[in-house]
This record gives C-alpha cells, structure tokens and sequence, in this order.
C-alpha cells in the first residue's frame, strides 16, 4: 500500500468479493497513509474482518487474541451419514469449477462429471460433510492411478454451493 491508487484497488476488492464498500479515503486513514484521529467504527472494522474470511470484528479480535480456537460450524451442509447410496452430488466452488459425484456408501464415493478441475471421472474418494463456505477434504482419493490421495477442493473459499441432484443429468 504506497500509492492512492493501492488503496483504490483495496476498495474495489472488498466491493467485489463481499459486496460491501470502504471508500479509499477510509482505508487511508486506518493504514496511517494520511493522518487522522478519527476512531473507525466496529462495523467498518467488520467489514475488513468479512474481508478476510472471519464473520465480524470480534470474532477477529478473539482469534488475534487466542481466544477461539474452536466453533461450531453454521453453514449450509449435507452430512453423508444422511445420505443414501446413490444418491448424487452437484458441487461447486470457484472460479468456475463442478463436480457431480454418486454416493457409494460407507461415505465413498464416485466422480460422475467434472468441468475445470484436476479432478477425473470415475476417481473415488472417501468424504464425511460438504459445508459450503468451507473447504472440502477428498480422502484416499484415487488420482492419476495412485490409490490414498488427500485432494482439497475450494481451499481458499470454500465450497460455493452442494446439492443434491439427479443420476440422470
């Protein structure tokens, strides 16, 4: 952040990965780039904490302080053990990658179709929930003719959507 406009691009980003707006000017004066006494408000400071990837400021200010550790996860989700087998996956997660994967059983299961991803029709893999917002972990995933891989889909985001399909898609 040297130049007016590092903060200009600051401000567009957070406008278009959360959909909230800081102006530049703002950001300026919390980095220290102009001089102020001005005390930012918690909802702006919120906003820089969705920003990067915590719910608001305090749940910020009680990681930084190591207070949390640990929490439960509230986020749109399917756990397998709630699944049938046969039952088919549709995920998503960015930019712009798919999957619809079939459900096996004994939580495994089979890659149907894929679009931009490394990812191979008919690898299995072994899952216990899709949580979207979070990262999903394929385990003893076979890829590339080796068996056991672990494969992290969504790494930085997360999963963006997982629903539930049709086999005959």
């Amino acid at each position: 952040m040297r130049t007016p406009m590092d903060f200009d691009f600051l401000s567009l980003k957070i406008k278009e990965m959360i959909g909230d707006t800081v102006s530049p000017s703002t950001i300026k004066r919390l980095w220290g780039y102009v001089s102020s006494s001005h005390i930012p408000n918690e909802s702006t400071l919120s906003v820089f904490a969705r920003f990067i990837g915590y719910k608001e400021w305090k749940e910020f200010v009680d990681f930084q302080k190591g207070k949390v550790s640990s929490s439960f996860l509230e986020c749109e989700q399917i756990q397998v053990g709630q699944l049938k087998e046969g039952d088919v996956l549709e995920l998503q997660w960015k930019p712009d990658r798919y999957c619809r994967i079939v459900y096996l059983g004994d939580f495994c299961f089979r890659i149907l179709e894929v679009k931009n991803s490394k990812l191979q029709p008919q690898s299995t893999f072994r899952a216990t929930l899709f949580c979207v917002g979070q990262p999903l972990y394929l385990t003893g995933l076979s890829f590339d003719g080796e068996e056991g891989q672990t494969y992290v889909v969504g790494k930085r985001e997360g999963l963006q959507s997982c629903t539930l399909g049709s086999i005959g898609k």
